[in-house]
């Protein structure tokens, strides 16, 4: 077959245009790698450089109890609690004193509603519960979202809300959900058994996968490396709102530094949250959430240096 002039001409142009591609990406390359070299890597949890202390701990689980509700006193079901729901009604339920025990003392509980629906709720006040909103199953002592396989109990008088725990596996372990369990944990949590340099309790959420989890929390312990919480820098304090404002104005999530309404903030904490893949979705929203305490401080001294 014979090659056309037009053919020809179209063949050169197209050669040209190759021939400059180089120039037109280089560019671009650039950019990218010095974005790559200066950018804070949103996945690794550490903005500054600091020292763990090594410590064998021993391992246990916990999880949300399920409890029956009725709509009046019923068999055993004699003890009477006030139920808030989402949509703000207040509704009188009963259960078992046993129940209302197990209730009281964990301060969270999966609630089966006549009719068989569960409504995850946490402890306002003795006999006063409220619904958790969707997604959310449990609440820690800072009224922060609890997530499984990310949070743990732990005393809190020695590690500090928000500090890091990380598991240095040689080969990842399967959770229950078939997810590779990558060894970060925060602690999110206090409980009344929990006391010590050496005793964790690994939230793991609902009884069915308590069971399953049981040979990671056997009397076997592990070596861990634990970063306390650092101090935040004066003026960038997260867990302050007037500190949380000027952080993420400084980080490009909030307009107004001087703009502490609460409201406001925990948008532009969810802004935040958004770019941090290790932060669980539970917490989005919540300027309290454990991991995202531990982030912000981070970007505060790294920000400060």
């Amino acid at each position: 077959m014979k090659t056309t002039w037009i053919q020809t001409k179209k063949l050169s142009v197209l050669m040209n245009r190759f021939l400059y591609f180089p120039w037109i990406l280089a560019p671009i390359l650039l950019i990218a790698i010095l974005t790559w070299l200066i950018w804070p890597d949103p996945v690794h949890p550490f903005r500054v450089t600091m020292e763990p202390v090594e410590v064998p701990v021993q391992f246990t689980a916990y999880y949300i109890a399920e409890v029956e509700l009725e709509n009046k006193p019923e068999g055993d079901a004699t003890m009477p609690i006030w139920f808030t729901r989402e949509d703000g009604k207040r509704i009188r339920q009963f259960l078992t004193p046993e129940d209302y025990q197990t209730m009281e003392m964990e301060g969270s509980a999966l609630n089966i509603m006549p009719g068989g629906k569960k409504k995850p709720a946490y402890r306002l006040s003795s006999g006063e519960w409220k619904e958790l909103p969707d997604g959310v199953i449990a609440k820690g002592n800072k009224m922060n979202p609890l997530v499984a396989y990310r949070h743990i109990a732990a005393d809190q008088g020695i590690y500090p809300y928000g500090s890091l725990v990380h598991i240095d596996y040689k080969k990842k372990p399967k959770l229950p959900d078939g997810r590779a369990f990558d060894g970060y944990l925060w602690v999110a949590d206090v409980g009344g058994m929990i006391n010590g340099r050496s005793h964790f309790d690994l939230f793991v959420g609902g009884e069915e996968t308590y069971e399953k989890i049981l040979p990671m929390t056997s009397d076997k312990k592990h070596k861990v490396n634990i970063y306390k919480l650092p101090h935040p820098p004066t003026g960038l304090d997260p867990r302050q709102p007037s500190g949380l404002a000027k952080l993420l104005h400084q980080l490009g999530h909030h307009r107004d530094p001087e703009n502490t309404e609460l409201l406001e903030l925990e948008k532009s904490v969810k802004r935040y949250q958004k770019t941090i893949s290790h932060i669980p979705k539970q917490e989005h929203g919540f300027r309290t959430g454990a991991a995202t305490i531990w982030y912000l401080t981070q970007e505060a001294l790294r920000l400060s240096e």
